[in-house]
């Protein structure tokens, strides 16, 4: 019987032959071109970073400048709104100057036309409508006081609407005179 021994003996070590690299051209090119993509990127990453910290800086710069100019801005607005506002104002005082003109004119006029011994209580003015209450002493006052009014050529349409004497005092009267502005001085 011959007996064969099919399973290897474990003792023995295969030896496999070292496996040296061999240096080609094709792959050292391709060694120096790989060197060369990562130096290139590289640099390419690099300048990038710095660019790009750059437009931060800058970025942040405009920021400050634009915070800066916004408040400028701002009382530039606030001053140019109070501007406006005192505009308004000297115009409102100037055309209350104009209107006081008129007012003191027709005082003025009445006043000249009231004679002695009477006494206006209430003057008042609608449109170009003027009632005129006043009080007076003598009788012979009140057509004095129409014909001067009528004589300005300021006041036209001069009525008497009510005249009455005043029953507590003696001599004392009451009336109430309308009359309107002339054309020419409206």
């Amino acid at each position: 019987m011959i007996r064969i021994n099919l399973i290897r003996d474990r003792t023995q070590s295969v030896r496999r032959p070292p496996i040296e690299p061999q240096f080609t051209r094709l792959g050292v090119l391709a060694l120096v071109i790989l060197v060369l993509n990562a130096a290139v990127f590289g640099w390419w990453y690099r300048s990038l970073t710095s660019e790009r910290a750059q437009l931060q800086q800058k970025r942040e710069k405009l920021r400050t400048e634009t915070v800066r100019l916004q408040s400028i801005y701002d009382k530039v607005k606030d001053y140019e709104n109070q501007k406006k506002q005192l505009e308004e104002r000297i115009q409102i005082i100037e055309r209350l100057k104009e209107n006081q003109v008129g007012p003191v004119e027709l005082l003025t006029r009445v006043r000249g036309s009231v004679p002695e011994f009477m006494w206006l209580t209430a003057m008042s003015q609608s449109s170009n409508n003027i009632n005129l209450e006043g009080h007076f002493l003598k009788e012979e006052v009140l057509p004095v006081f129409i014909q001067n009014l009528e004589n300005t050529r300021h006041f036209s349409n001069v009525e008497l609407l009510f005249y009455e004497k005043d029953a507590s005092s003696g001599n004392k009267h009451r009336f109430s005179v309308r009359c309107q502005l002339a054309a020419a001085k409206r």
